[in-house]
């Protein structure tokens, strides 16, 4: 998994973590960070 979705308190932290790529972007990441955004979205 290309992300690392974790939530304290009201906020919530999206980190790409893919270092090896020096965090650049594919469709794999571009897909699990649309999803992260539905998730903080439906998130009460």
């Amino acid at each position: 998994m290309a992300l690392i979705y974790e939530k304290k308190g009201n906020t919530a932290y999206i980190t790409i973590n893919r270092p090896e790529v020096m965090n650049a972007m594919d469709p794999e990441t571009y897909s699990e960070l649309s999803q992260a955004w539905i998730d903080v979205r439906d998130d009460p």
